[in-house]
């Protein structure tokens, strides 16, 4: 028998961007393109969100001259890609990294007898964005992702700095006057303009939020505090055009959302829900279903669908269903229900992770797929 949990703090605990089989959880399809490139004009045209920061803004509390001018957030779909980038310098040179004393040239040759310059990224020296993933004001939680570039490494965080972000890559990428160069060489912000950093791996979270706040801070870690910084976080919008949710039922069909309390031997009934938010028709349309070792998909229980390939895994097995909606085909604005059963057979962890996510050929001359974003429900025993 099912029981309902009205809360399931221990899917909230599920690590930022964890995920066991990555290549099965593609991200959405997308027609941008972007590369990295040390050149933000890419970010520029197709950036989902950007800001504008004054140039000359830093403290002037034992400031090292760690200023930007604008700050620009976009997520290529189809690469599972998000693309930070820092505007470092505005059209008339202010903004120079390392340029202490506001003379454009951050050598300190200008002015040897107070050489406050300090154009390399030395150790000390950080460009920081951290995103608010779960929309709760709080940009230092565990949940949250920190994005650090400091002494010439980058490094992927958990909001509150004491470990590391699983499931994430990252790489980084400066802009200089007419070139790139290596982003690890030491003493190179002479001539830098971008900043460009890349995450993959970002549609794959465990979170239930779709909208994300993001602000950047850049300065100096010897006095604790940041020369600058965006007071208002850009705030950008995960795209979801292709809308996949599961829930649990009761014997009676009432809903008991994303997590419930089972024992081994139990029969317990599952319903996922898929919807095309798109203009155009998706055909064919399908969905994918990972369930953990323990966990085990009752053949034949699907109603609405069609059992497609069964694949085992290291943990588990992936199962494929195909005609959502006993119709090849999902209309613009149409859902399709799908309801399914689940044995348990053991609980080998505490609690157990049903992964899933949906996938359509949009029909409208492109025959481009669209993926949803990956979905969980968890059984507790």
């Amino acid at each position: 028998m099912l029981h309902p949990r009205n809360s399931c703090p221990l899917r909230r605990r599920v690590p930022l961007a964890a995920l066991t089989l990555a290549a099965l959880w593609p991200a959405i399809a997308s027609a941008q393109k972007t590369t990295l490139d040390g050149d933000l004009s890419d970010l520029t045209a197709r950036a989902a969100a950007q800001s504008s920061d004054p140039s000359g803004d830093v403290s002037p509390v034992m400031a090292s001259g760690f200023d930007f001018t604008r700050v620009l957030v976009h997520y290529a779909a189809k690469k599972d890609t998000l693309y930070l980038g820092l505007d470092l310098t505005d059209a008339d040179g202010a903004g120079v990294p390392g340029d202490s004393d506001g003379d454009k040239n951050p050598s300190g040759l200008s002015h040897p007898e107070v050489p406050r310059d300090q154009y390399g990224v030395g150790q000390n020296e950080y460009y920081v964005f951290e995103i608010d993933t779960n929309q709760d004001g709080n940009f230092a939680g565990y949940e949250d992702l920190r994005v650090r570039y400091k002494n010439n490494v980058l490094s992927l965080e958990r909001g509150d700095g004491a470990d590391p972000a699983p499931g994430l890559r990252g790489r980084v990428m400066i802009g200089t006057r007419g070139a790139t160069h290596d982003p690890h060489l030491p003493n190179q912000n002479r001539l830098t303009d971008d900043l460009e950093i890349s995450i993959q791996g970002f549609a794959n979270q465990d979170n239930t939020p779709r909208v994300f706040d993001t602000r950047v801070r850049a300065g100096s870690t010897v006095d604790g505090m940041p020369d600058d910084q965006n007071d208002d976080p850009i705030e950008f919008t995960f795209p979801e055009t292709l809308q996949f949710r599961t829930r649990f039922l009761d014997p009676n069909q009432r809903t008991l959302g994303d997590c419930a309390v089972a024992f081994p031997g139990d029969v317990v009934l599952a319903e996922a829900i898929v919807t095309n938010l798109g203009t155009a028709p998706l055909r064919p349309i399908w969905m994918v279903l990972h369930f953990p070792e323990g966990l085990e998909y009752v053949s034949g229980s699907v109603s609405n669908a069609t059992e497609g390939r069964e694949i085992p895994t290291s943990d588990g097995v992936v199962v494929r269903f195909v005609g959502l909606g006993g119709d090849p085909e999902l209309s613009p604005g149409e859902s399709a229900t799908v309801q399914f059963a689940i044995k348990v057979n053991s609980f080998p962890n505490c609690h157990m992770t049903i992964r899933g996510y949906a996938e359509g050929v949009v029909r409208d001359g492109t025959n481009a797929c669209e993926f949803s974003c990956t979905e969980t429900i968890c059984l507790v025993e």
